[in-house]
This record gives C-alpha cells, sequence and structure tokens, in this order.
C-alpha cells in the first residue's frame, strides 16, 4: 500500500509540473509597463451582471468590452443586457 501511495504522489508532481502555467503567457509582446497597466485595468470587474432574455447571471472577472461600451474610469455596469438573438449587448433596457 504505501508503494502505491508513493506512484500516486509521484503521478500528481508529474501531473502538477505538466499543468503549470505562465500567468503572462497570453501577454507576449508587452513591456513591464503596459503589462502592468493591463493588470491594473483589469483587477476589477467592470458589469455586475449579464441578462439574457429572463436569464440573470453574475458575472466573475473584468469583461472586456468595446470603448463605446464602458472605457476605464467609467462606473461598473450593474446590469450587461444582451438580445437573446442577435447576441448583441447595450447598457440598458432601453436600448434593447
Amino acid at each position: 500500500t504505501k508503494e502505491k501511495l508513493r506512484e500516486v504522489r509521484e503521478c500528481k508532481r508529474t501531473f502538477d509540473d505538466f499543468t503549470h502555467e505562465d500567468p503572462h503567457e497570453d501577454h507576449d509582446g508587452l513591456d513591464e509597463a503596459s503589462l502592468r497597466e493591463h493588470e491594473q485595468v483589469t483587477k476589477v470587474k467592470n458589469v455586475n451582471r449579464i441578462q439574457m432574455g429572463k436569464f440573470i447571471v453574475e458575472t466573475w472577472y473584468f469583461s472586456p468590452l468595446p470603448r463605446e461600451i464602458w472605457k476605464q474610469g467609467d462606473d461598473v455596469i450593474d446590469v450587461l443586457y444582451f438580445c437573446e438573438f442577435s447576441l448583441n449587448f447595450y447598457r440598458s433596457r432601453a436600448e434593447l
């Protein structure tokens, strides 16, 4: 049994080593200043919830949106409305 546990432990270490990802891997081409600015902007989510039809979903992370919808310095969007037919999104229900 101890031998089996040792094998499992070794497999887990190998798996963890294999799946380790660099958190900045997707940001190739950004210098350090640009990377810090990107991390600062995306640290706080900018949309609290999205609504599509009768469904409302709370968001977990920052949402990259076109500048016409949200730009840095704007208030957090409480609800972002999605058209369930075209998948376009709007800041207010009236625009929908």
